[in-house]
Formats: structure tokens, C-alpha cells, sequence
């Protein structure tokens, strides 16, 4: 294998497979540290420690790195709200992480997580004409789009009554 890699499956605690290879191979120093290790990419291991009946217990947390949104379509939507729009990238959890996204400091109504590398958001009515990336939340990890969305000004479609006094 790779200098630095180490290969296994199971529960990350301090006297499993994983943790004792990366012991051994000079990965881990001592009694734990930071540990990456790859799916779908990079992915981290946190070091956790606990106390039980007065013995040290250290284990390792699994997280994904922060979010990735590559793609939002469509980059506009009617001022009134309720377009959906849909984010496709990275890093979205694997399973269902109750997403939160927002068009600048406007939170979407609602968020769906579709899959790990899509998620649908129903854009919030606006007061105002606001250009902005779109922010997303996933397991407490956030970022932002590098792409704008736009609220579309209000279209006038007709006006009532259609004859009036000239004069005020």
C-alpha cells in the first residue's frame, strides 16, 4: 500500500484495525490525532475522547467535508417566491441532513435533500431585487454558491380602472 495509507473497515476506536495500523505505520502519533481517509473524495475522522468508570475512551467522529455547489438552475426566479431551484455538487450528506438554504440572508421556505449531490429549495417571496449567491447549510458545515441567483423585478400585467380623471 501507499506510504501513509491504511486500509480497513469496522468501528474507529482507539484499539480497532483502522486506529492500530495507523498507530503502527506512523500516522497516528501517541494516543490519537486527525485521520483522513478517503470516499468519495476526502473525508476526515475527529478524535473524541471519554471518560467511563474512570477508564479513557478515545473514538473517532466520521465527517464529510464541507458542501460543494457546482451547479444552481434556474439563476432566477419571480420576486412573489415559490420557483424551486436546484443545487448539484458535492458533499450533500448521505442521507437525508435537513439541508438549510438561503438566497443572500433570505431562507428558502423549504429545502429537500435529494441525494448527495442534489438539493431543491423553494425560493422566498422578496421585497426587493437581490442578486446573491446561494447559501447552504449541510451538518453544520456551510457554503456558498460562486454563482448568483436574481429575483426578477415585478412584471406589471394589467391595472384597474383603465380610464381615470385627468386631473388628481
Amino acid at each position: 500500500s501507499p506510504a501513509g495509507s491504511v486500509y480497513g473497515v469496522g468501528p474507529f476506536t482507539i484499539d480497532s484495525d483502522v486506529c492500530s495500523s495507523a498507530v503502527k505505520r506512523g500516522i497516528l502519533h501517541g494516543k490519537g490525532g486527525l485521520v483522513r481517509i478517503k470516499y468519495n473524495g476526502k473525508a476526515e475522522i475527529e478524535p473524541m475522547t471519554s471518560m467511563h468508570n474512570g477508564m479513557k475512551y478515545e473514538s473517532f467522529a466520521f465527517m464529510l467535508p464541507p458542501p460543494i455547489i457546482d451547479e444552481v438552475s434556474p439563476v432566477n426566479g419571480p420576486s412573489a417566491g415559490n420557483s424551486v431551484i436546484t443545487l448539484k455538487g458535492k458533499f450533500f450528506g448521505l442521507a437525508d441532513s435537513t439541508p438549510t438554504v438561503s438566497v443572500g440572508r433570505i431562507s428558502c421556505s423549504s429545502a429537500s435533500w435529494q441525494s448527495k449531490t442534489e438539493i431543491t429549495c423553494s425560493m422566498p417571496p422578496s421585497n426587493s431585487i437581490v442578486t446573491s449567491p446561494v447559501g447552504l447549510t449541510v451538518l453544520e458545515q456551510r457554503t456558498r454558491s460562486r454563482k448568483s441567483v436574481t429575483y426578477d423585478a415585478p412584471l406589471l400585467t394589467g391595472a384597474t380602472p383603465l380610464n381615470g380623471p385627468t386631473k388628481g
